[in-house]
């Protein structure tokens, strides 16, 4: 085997490799033999079909099989040699084969980068941390009752007042047109509890069943749904029933139908559970901290191909949120979309009036553009983890793949057997299991290295889009 090195750039390599005629040769004559043991053709004994014979008929088919045999291992046993770790699959083109010649054949290979993680003691963050006080636990304890109440029929002509719950089919218009989320059928709300915007809700009080009423909302500038803000709906309400809730307090009565022993463990209970869903956002923050704090630090080279491949998945789900935005917001000529860096928590919101052609391109081109930048940010984000996962032996053990399986299947139930079965036959939906567990066991490994300093703040503080903290810190310099 004769290798050439004909063109190295960055992390790409290409290799000019010319195989005997006489490897093939031997291949396609070995394979012939393997053939023959088994072949079977009508006149001839099992083992005793004449080689000649197997060649015309399948000469083809085992020449094939031989070059691509001979290609996969001559291959891999050049990148062995020359210490290449290729990041992805290596792009092969064979440029001259005829029976009886040599083989060659292009390789272009994208590697993995050296990579020289930096000193993690020198990282400093932040961990927001929230202290749980006893008012925090009154109104966990508060929604835990209301949650348990149970609502009764209300007596015959008993009008909806607050701390009612009131079925409603309700229908709003926007300029005498249906939008979206707009409309609904037996709804239970209740009167007062602040689930729906306060024009609306004021007008379920004083009901009856069997009335109907219409009602204007107007949305306020920093609704959610951006298509939305600032618009009059005219909404059309028909009350289906009106319900009185029955007597429940927070007592040790209730805190035994709940399988707690008294009032006061429920409360310890309850706060406990608060202090495991704090602990996750807070967890969260400071993750997304330091993947700023490494991504800010480590600037070294990635295979454009690993890019190519992270941009066409996010560009993908870009797409397919906006047919989705499209397609339940044509009607109102308006369109909002909201798109997600997933890994690390930024997003990046676009409305538009269908811009003219020229200016749709500019901004697909814009958009693309600031999407690449992302997926070029998870390949370094990722090379780098797992580098350092490979310096500190750390891996997903079996028993911790096997918990995450249980954790999925529990989300199903009645389907349990049928999650298992999926991911038993599926190693890809293994693999996609295993790189979050990977990705925190190496995080928990560099925050134990890192400079970490609890900083109590708010619940509102912890649970804030950092993206908002940080478009404030901007605005105020």
């Amino acid at each position: 085997m004769q290798v050439n090195e004909s063109d190295s750039k960055g992390l790409s390599r290409e290799l000019k490799v010319v195989i005997p005629a006489s490897d093939v040769a031997n291949r396609v004559a070995g394979r012939l033999a393997k053939l023959q043991q088994t072949a079977r053709l009508p006149g001839f004994r099992p083992g005793k079909v004449p080689l000649n014979l197997l060649r015309q008929r399948f000469g083809s088919q085992v020449l094939g099989e031989a070059l691509e045999e001979v290609v996969g291992e001559s291959s891999t046993k050049v990148m062995e040699q020359r210490g290449l770790r290729p990041a992805l699959r290596p792009r092969i083109k064979i440029t001259q084969f005829s029976e009886g010649a040599d083989l060659e054949y292009e390789m272009e290979i994208e590697v993995l980068p050296e990579i020289e993680p930096g000193d993690f003691a020198e990282i400093a963050l932040n961990r927001p941390v929230v202290e749980i006080g006893d008012d925090q636990v009154d109104r966990a304890l508060e929604r835990l009752v209301e949650r348990n109440r149970k609502y009764a029929a209300a007596p015959e002509g008993h009008a909806s007042q607050d701390g009612d719950q009131i079925v409603i089919d309700f229908a709003g218009t926007i300029g005498g047109e249906a939008f979206a989320g707009g409309s609904g059928t037996d709804q239970a709300v209740k009167v007062g509890g602040g689930q729906l915007l306060p024009a609306l809700d004021g007008a379920l009080r004083d009901r009856k069943t069997g009335d109907a009423f219409a009602v204007d909302v107007t949305f306020p500038d920093d609704y959610p749904a951006e298509n939305l803000r600032g618009k009059t709906a005219a909404f059309q309400v028909t009350v289906k029933d009106v319900r009185v809730a029955e007597a429940l307090a927070a007592d040790d009565k209730f805190a035994e139908a709940l399988g707690l022993d008294s009032l006061a463990a429920l409360r310890e209970d309850l706060r406990k559970r608060l202090a495991d869903d704090y602990g996750t956002f807070s967890r969260a923050r400071v993750k997304r901290a330091l993947l700023d704090a490494l991504a800010t630090r480590h600037r070294f080279d990635v295979p454009p191909g690993m890019v190519d491949v992270e941009f066409a998945a996010i560009w993908r789900q870009v797409e397919a949120e906006r047919n989705r935005d499209t397609a339940a917001h044509d009607h109102t000529h308006d369109g909002h979309h909201h798109h997600h860096d997933h890994d690390h928590g930024h997003a990046h919101d676009h409305g538009h009036d269908h811009p003219a052609p020229a200016a749709a391109d500019a901004e697909t081109a814009k958009l693309k553009a600031e999407y690449r930048d992302i997926a070029e940010r998870r390949v370094r984000l990722g090379l780098l983890l797992a580098e350092v996962g490979r310096r500190n032996s750390i891996d997903v053990t079996p028993e911790e793949i096997n918990r995450a399986i249980i954790t999925r299947a529990r989300q199903f139930p009645g389907q349990e057997q049928k999650v298992f079965e999926f991911y038993t036959k599926n190693p890809n939906a293994i693999h996609e299991l295993r790189a979050p567990l990977f990705e925190d066991k190496v995080v928990d490994h560099i925050l134990g290295l890192a400079k970490i300093t609890d900083k109590v703040v708010t619940t509102d503080e912890l649970l804030r889009d950092p993206d908002e903290d940080a478009a404030e810190a901007k605005a105020d310099q």
